[in-house]
């Protein structure tokens, strides 16, 4: 992934995690505040990364180790002025939840990618995470509210599920 996107990055305003998520992170761009309508230059950037970010990760070398694609709606801890923290996540995950929503239909409907949407109907999901993983900005501890509205593409890989058999069968083998 860093070797497709090295030269798009920056321009993006995105970044690769260490763990390979993919996010865009420039919430000006993505949504409207309060909204869930895909503002348009969020749709071009998605329209370069998504065909390709599918090619690579549904090619061979890697598409058996994938146990889903999750795209992640996050957003800040601000709601209405005077709601309950309560009423503020809850109210927070309907967004970030329609927004994830959102950006996998458009991602879905995208010709570029029509000859795989039986593997994406089986391994792309909508999740919206509210303000429940904020993002600190640089050299802070608490919530940044700019960065932490944003859109990650993170991949699940089957290894969780490998480990979990050879415990087990180490288990067996020591009884």
């Amino acid at each position: 992934l860093n070797k497709e996107f090295a030269n798009d990055l920056l321009r993006w305003n995105a970044e690769i995690d260490p763990d390979s998520t993919i996010r865009f992170k420039a919430p000006e761009t993505l949504f409207q505040e309060g909204k869930d309508e895909i503002l348009p230059l969020f749709k071009k950037r998605l329209a370069e990364f998504f065909p390709r970010y599918i090619d690579v990760i549904s090619g061979p070398k890697f598409r058996d180790e994938i146990k889903e694609i999750r795209i992640e709606g996050h957003t800040n801890s601000n709601w209405l002025e005077g709601s309950t923290e309560v009423r503020a996540y809850l109210g927070n995950m309907n967004l970030s939840q329609k927004r994830a929503l959102s950006v996998l239909e458009f991602c879905f409907d995208m010709n570029k990618v029509s000859t795989r949407r039986n593997w994406l109907i089986h391994n792309l999901r909508a999740n919206g995470l509210s303000y429940a993983k904020p993002l600190p900005g640089p050299g802070q501890e608490n919530e940044d509210k700019a960065l932490s509205r944003r859109v990650e593409f993170r991949v699940i890989t089957k290894s969780e599920d490998k480990m979990l058999r050879i415990i087990e069968e180490v288990a067996i083998e020591k009884e």
